[in-house]
């Protein structure tokens, strides 16, 4: 009964615009150390290396890489 309180409660909040999640840190807009780190990425993806490669020159997970790389697919 908690459970689907709270679920109903995140709904209801999300409709109204305050529940939204956690900020993505790498993305096009972004200052300072994470646009240096998200150019980089977006400079090794154009470039052909592996995502395993740029995950470790980076020090980022393999999902944060794909998630950027879909951003970059879709035009965003």
């Amino acid at each position: 009964m908690i459970k689907e309180r709270r679920r109903e409660g995140i709904q209801i909040a999300k409709r109204k615009g305050r529940y939204k999640g956690k900020q993505r840190q790498y993305h096009k807009d972004a200052t300072g150390k994470n646009k240096i780190i998200y150019d980089e990425i977006v400079r090794l993806l154009n470039a052909g290396v592996k995502k395993v490669e740029i995950a470790r020159r980076t020090g980022l997970s393999r999902p944060t890489i794909n998630k950027i790389e879909k951003e970059l697919d879709k035009g965003l």
